[in-house]
């Protein structure tokens, strides 16, 4: 019995880990994305680098801003959220192997009547 303890012990710490460490690399990947996107709303809001932009850029800057800032802000809000649901996921409700037992229905997966269902243009 007392191997069972520490096995299930080291089990659930293994599983802390692994789960601290999906919070480490999520967080540094939210964090990447959301600065890459207030230095591109900088860059846009301030015409940094103005002269080498495309003639379309510069005809849709309010538009671009717009989105980006929006997404910026999105992502900061949403990070908690996204953080929680990558490193605990829950399974959904339900058998979820309906495929395996029921399949899609046989007649779906093959022609009855032998071609491809389509008129080839021939006579007969």
């Amino acid at each position: 019995m007392p191997r069972n303890r520490k096995h299930s012990k080291q089990k659930r710490r293994k599983t802390l880990e692994s789960k601290r460490s999906f919070v480490r690399t999520t967080r540094k990947r939210l964090t990447l994305v959301i600065g890459v996107l207030i230095a591109t709303l900088a860059f846009l809001f301030f015409k940094i680098g103005g002269i080498f932009w495309p003639a379309w850029m510069l005809g849709y800057r309010n538009p671009l801003i717009a989105l980006t800032g929006f997404l910026a802000i999105f992502l900061a809000f949403a990070s908690p959220i996204i953080v929680n649901a990558n490193s605990d996921p829950r399974p959904l409700s339900g058998t979820g192997d309906y495929w395996i037992e029921a399949g899609p229905h046989p007649d779906s997966l093959s022609d009855s009547s032998g071609g491809d269902g389509g008129d080839d243009g021939g006579g007969e």
